[in-house]
């Protein structure tokens, strides 16, 4: 006789005295009509019990003379439906540890072991590479009064939650951040080579949760994917260890699809062939049909349930006067056809005409004539494969209300708007002159065959835009945003120290340079790159990594420290390091400055600067925007650079208002030191008014008329 699960005498809720024996190291399914009694027998009546047998805390167990088990219980889990986080700090890839893995392969690329990163530089909780701003949230918190808060994406590193200097370092060209906008099946296959990260992010795509980005927060899944979640967590840790551990899952196929359900099937299988045991509360017939044991509770809700009205096999069930029983037969009668059950659900005829069709392309399909349509004023799609769809073809009426629907991640926004309305909006700028597109960002082409009937679209998004103190014309009218553009794109960027236009210079003529600076001072001048500006930490992996290419001395906040007496910076305050490249004369070979500038250029990403005899800088090289003048180098224009809604633009006195107010300086979170003698409202000193940085407002346009407009 197979091992049981012996319950006797249970009392809660609408439970009176219960007796009931469960078979072990089976799959086992809870059934009945909601509010018969499933949850109290699953969490107060098994689980509790047999925690309180443990010797562990529990809430609210039930009243029961005895609870046995003939087999040892070496673990009790319950997985519910609660929320697996509660902030947007987690997500898929931390939850299942793949993340622990990707940080070390990223720690161990030589890019990041040159910048002295560790795996913690790429850590969003914690450590010296998430942005300072929002402290790699990547979104700011808005709080509300009477509807859950709101996140919005941080204006500093603009949702990535990483420093820049973190954001350079790339695997296979994508960055930290690219990696946690990959979903789950692109990043299978994108660390195919990797079984340590892969093995971790299987377990999700086996419960249909391939479609979830591993960044996304968790906090913003269903109950029915976090329910599953939780399931991918304990999958792992079953696999570790040896025993028999009794799982309990309360309506695991929330929100799934037919398709989920199988292969859901499939994971809960694999649990019980392990050797463990499986109690399942489940409505759904395709689930209870596979199950080996069947309770089910009634027979009416409340007062009228919390009775055991049945148990057996599916098939045992489907032979009983029970809720369930009526659908089980439905499930095990094989006389009805798909052509039957068609019928039963609408008339085909009616289907086809009232309704848009959806369907996969085979190749039969690529002989669809589009002038044969049903529909003589219709919008056609064909062959759409944005993200996941599949070569899907649609026909969808003009003039109509229609509605696309399907499970969550099945594709309907890459349809509705990665298709439809950015080839409207694409098609419309083309409807434009040449000189008008020049300056408007246009929208990628669709990846779609064909695409017909379809007018100038509009996409009306979710949200109430309400002008603020920073709002001007420009910006409501979304003017603002094409000037951006514009000055980012075609603008001449000026130094704002000395107003000459800056210069990109080659490789070569920085040689040039170089030889000619060596020639100017006479003496030997020592050549440096930049390897960190700014950064908190010890850095003692940085002096290591220079150590062993046979470096010996680094520039540490304006101090040459030889690596042999290098020890661990206040890893608390933030430092500038230079790594000493190598000492120049004016006798070396050109072959040789030539190998030491752009041992230089490479290590400082296009930067670097000559010292003299009094570690003093002589001069500046980059084959970036630079002052000709100067030396200084710029970052490359950006629309951001433009907005005095962003830190990239704004004027960090007034911080993109124009104006001094008093308030500024109670700021909690961004306080600033006023002016001296200044009144609430006065224009700000530093900008004028014009709401930008000396940066952004030193990039000009030349007019067909000779003036110059900043």
């Amino acid at each position: 006789e197979a091992p049981k699960l012996s319950i006797y005498g249970a009392t809660k809720n609408n439970l009176n005295t219960i007796d009931l024996h469960i078979p072990q190291q089976c799959f086992v399914c809870l059934s009945g009509v909601s509010g018969s009694g499933k949850s109290t027998l699953l969490n107060n009546v098994i689980y509790q019990n047999l925690l309180a047998q443990k010797g562990l805390s529990v809430d609210d167990p039930a009243q029961v003379k005895d609870i046995e088990s003939a087999r040892a219980i070496s673990d009790v889990v319950l997985i519910d439906q609660s929320p697996v986080s509660k902030t947007p700090r987690s997500n898929p890839a931390s939850y299942t540890d793949a993340w622990n893995e990707i940080r070390k392969l990223f720690a161990k690329l030589e890019s990041a072991q040159s910048a002295g990163m560790q795996p913690g530089h790429f850590s969003f909780n914690s450590g010296d590479g998430r942005c300072d701003a929002c402290s790699g949230l990547g979104y700011e918190r808005i709080e509300m009064q009477f509807v859950s808060d709101l996140f919005v994406p941080c204006q500093t590193c603009e949702g990535q939650r990483f420093k820049p200097e973190v954001l350079e370092i790339q695997f296979n060209q994508l960055s930290i951040a690219d990696i946690l906008n990959l979903d789950v099946e692109a990043a299978i296959r994108f660390f195919a080579d990797y079984p340590k990260i892969t093995r971790c992010l299987a377990p999700l795509v086996d419960v249909g949760l391939g479609y979830l980005k591993l960044g996304q927060p968790l906090n913003t899944l269903s109950g029915g994917e976090s329910q599953r979640l939780k399931l991918v967590r304990y999958l792992g840790k079953i696999a570790e260890k040896s025993g028999h551990a009794l799982i309990l899952i309360d309506e695991p196929t929330t929100g799934l699809h037919r398709a989920d359900v199988k292969r859901l099937i499939g994971v809960l299988q694999k649990l019980v062939d392990a050797g463990h045991s499986l109690i399942v509360i489940e409505h759904n017939i395709d689930v209870l049909k596979s199950s080996d044991w069947i309770i089910e509770l009634g027979p009416e809700a409340g007062v009228g349930g919390g009775q055991i009205v049945a148990r057996g096999t599916p098939a045992e069930i489907a032979k009983t006067d029970t809720e369930t029983a009526n659908y089980l037969r439905e499930a095990f009668d094989e006389r009805r056809t798909f052509n039957e059950e068609i019928a039963v659900v609408e008339p085909a005829a009616a289907y086809a005409i009232q309704n848009p069709t959806f369907e996969v392309e085979s190749p039969m399909s690529r002989e669809f004539d589009i002038q044969h349509s049903k529909f003589p004023q219709t919008l056609h799609v064909r062959g759409a494969r944005e993200h996941n769809l599949k070569n899907v073809s649609c026909e969808i009426p003009h003039n109509k209300i229609s509605v696309v629907t399907g499970v969550s991640g099945s594709g309907k926004s890459s349809l509705a708007f990665d298709i439809i309305f950015a080839e409207g909006q694409r098609r419309f700028m083309e409807s434009m002159s040449a000189y008008a597109r020049q300056f408007v960002e246009q929208m990628p082409r669709a990846d779609v065959d064909e695409l017909n009937g379809i007018a100038p679209t509009v996409a009306i998004e979710q949200r109430t835009t309400k002008g603020t103190r920073k709002s001007t014309v420009a910006t409501i009218t979304e003017v603002a945003q094409y000037l951006r553009l514009l000055y980012a794109r075609i603008g001449i960027q000026h130094s704002p120290t000395t107003d000459v236009p800056v210069v990109s210079q080659s490789p070569n003529a920085l040689l040039k340079r170089l030889q000619s600076l060596l020639k100017e001072h006479g003496k030997p001048l020592t050549i440096c790159a930049q390897l960190i500006r700014g950064r908190k930490g010890h850095h003692q992996p940085l002096a290591d990594w220079a150590r062993d290419r046979g470096y010996s001395a680094l520039r540490i906040d304006g101090v040459i420290v030889p690596l042999d007496h290098f020890k661990k910076l206040n890893r608390y305050s933030e430092h500038d390091i230079d790594l000493i490249i190598a000492k120049l004369s004016t006798g070396q070979s050109r072959s040789s400055l030539n190998e030491q500038l752009s041992s230089a250029l490479k290590l400082g990403k296009g930067s670097a600067f000559l010292l003299d005899a009094n570690n003093k800088i002589a001069a500046w090289l980059s084959t970036a925007r630079t002052d000709p003048t100067t030396g200084e180098a710029f970052p490359e224009l950006d629309p951001k650079h433009f907005s005095w809604n962003s830190p990239r633009g704004w004027c960090p006195t007034c911080r993109g208002y124009g104006q001094i107010f008093d308030w500024m300086s109670k700021d909690q979170e961004a306080a600033i030191d006023l002016p001296d003698d200044f009144e609430h409202g006065d224009r700000c000193p530093e900008c004028e008014g014009a709401r930008l940085n000396p940066l952004s407002r030193a990039v000009k346009l030349h007019t067909k008329k000779g003036e110059t407009v900043s």
